[in-house]
């Protein structure tokens, strides 16, 4: 195909229409990676973008809040410009997929998605998240949540600042 889709098995579809709009942004010849608006079972946001720099790596914005909640400054309403979105559900032309070199083998669980994006800002690429497309995310019912305690993540953390540090610090 000419566009790829990665989304996790732990996500619910719940809007007809949603490859349509994504597709529509990924068109688009300046932009990377799209991503939508992710949120728990119990309507809190999961995810509308992902921020470097905090949780000494990277972070979900104001992950918690109510699903209908229109965020600081009407963030999380409208698609709009990050610089990275979650793996969980994502879309890119193939062959800006393939420019940006794949996803990063060195980071086979966690960080592979943000370093994706983060080839994606370098490269002058903008990357979106669609804050007004809905997906219900069952976060961690199949692997487990990430919880960076781990000597392995350690490890891979050790990269990402090794790789991405400018962007965190």
């Amino acid at each position: 195909g000419l566009y790829l889709v990665f989304l996790n098995n732990d996500i619910e579809i719940i809007e007809n229409n949603w490859i349509e709009r994504m597709l529509f942004y990924s068109k688009k010849e300046n932009i990377g990676v799209v991503g939508s608006k992710l949120i728990y079972p119990d309507n809190k946001l999961q995810h509308g973008g992902i921020s470097v720099g905090i949780y000494s790596t990277s972070g979900h914005f104001q992950r918690g809040i109510i699903k209908n909640d229109p965020g600081y400054m009407n963030t999380c309403k409208y698609p709009r410009e990050v610089l990275a979105v979650t793996g969980a559900c994502m879309m890119i032309e193939k062959t800006k997929f393939i420019m940006l070199d794949r996803f990063d083998e060195n980071f086979k669980v966690i960080f592979n998605d943000v370093d994706l994006c983060l080839k994606s800002f370098e490269n002058k690429l903008t990357n979106l998240a669609i804050e007004n497309l809905i997906f219900i995310h069952y976060e961690g019912v199949t692997r487990g949540i990430n919880n960076f305690t781990k000597d392995k993540d350690k490890d891979v953390i050790k990269l990402f600042w090794k790789k991405w540090g400018k962007y965190v610090r």
